[in-house]
């Protein structure tokens, strides 16, 4: 925020959640005060998302790896790495898309909860969200209600992928994990990690699968 002030922008504090700001910025907007820019509903940002897909097939020799593993709250990273996977496979560049797992976190977690439920809860409780426990941690991922949800429901049918949710403690053991090891994230991105090791142990990722879990958040934003 102090960046954004710095920059000349007037800045506006809204208490509450990521839905508080979200209503905020809405309100204003109807009431003739400007424009939304979120980066959640405009489709152009998808073409900078997507560039993470080629990104990586780029850098494996236009290989792609037997699955990604993200942090899901809107689903601006997820989607665009489904359009760019599948941009490449179009194009004839690569032979196939991976399996795309979300992550959310606990307590924001609608599309995991579904995906549960279609497994007849067959999930670990303390993973999985309750009405009693948020994870708070994660802020950038806190979306109870994702802008592009049936699209990104969609995009993890398509690579046979699926999404679960972790807790508060998981993602700040993974963040300490990754900070000790001298990546510099946002507390978001360590629910990815936390989410590799929770489908390893479910068996829905072997120990041999080619993973990639993208750390796109610099500390500097926490």
């Amino acid at each position: 925020m102090r960046a954004i002030e710095r920059a000349g922008a007037d800045v506006v504090r809204v208490e509450g959640t990521r839905q508080a700001v979200t209503d905020a910025c809405i309100e204003a907007v109807e009431s003739g005060a400007g424009w939304y820019a979120s980066h959640a509903w405009n489709p152009a940002f998808f073409a900078g998302t997507a560039t993470f897909a080629y990104e990586l097939a780029h850098q494996r020799d236009w290989n792609v790896p037997d699955a990604v593993v993200l942090p899901l709250g809107h689903g601006t990273l997820f989607l665009g790495a489904y359009r760019g996977f599948e941009a490449l496979r179009a194009a004839g560049w690569t032979d196939s898309v991976p399996r795309l797992l979300g992550v959310q976190a606990v307590g924001y977690d609608p599309i995991a909860r579904e995906f549960e439920s279609k497994r007849g809860g067959s999930g670990r409780d303390d993973v999985t969200s309750g009405e009693d426990t948020t994870n708070d941690v994660a802020d950038g991922i806190r979306i109870r209600d994702p802008a592009r949800g049936d699209q990104v429901r969609a995009a993890i049918e398509a690579t046979g992928g699926d999404c679960i949710a972790v807790d508060a403690a998981a993602t700040e053991r993974e963040l300490d994990a990754l900070h000790e090891r001298g990546f510099y994230t946002e507390p978001t991105c360590a629910v990815a990690p936390a989410g590799l090791r929770e489908y390893r142990e479910r068996g829905v990722l072997s120990g041999d699968e080619d993973v990639v879990v993208p750390l796109t958040g610099s500390g500097l934003k926490g």
